[in-house]
């Protein structure tokens, strides 16, 4: 299903968003963007899976927006 797919996660450093990035890597898809707030807790995907890239983005913090707009989210 994933398979040769862009995929956008948001929240894949833990609970239902890391579960979800854990399945749908198992699917070889082409590249994940991990959003997250902590990119610290995304070194692990991004060290392990070279397809994982991430991205700070935190809707609070009006700065980090621009990362959805370079994405063209």
């Amino acid at each position: 299903m994933f398979a040769n797919k862009n995929i956008l996660i948001t929240g894949a450093t833990s609970g239902i968003g890391k579960s979800l990035l854990d399945k749908i890597l198992l699917q070889k898809p082409k590249k994940v963007f991990i959003l997250a707030r902590n990119l610290e807790k995304c070194k692990y995907f991004t060290q392990k899976h070279h397809n994982c890239i991430a991205c700070y983005l935190d809707l609070s913090d009006k700065r980090s927006h621009s990362v959805a707009q370079r994405l063209k989210l």
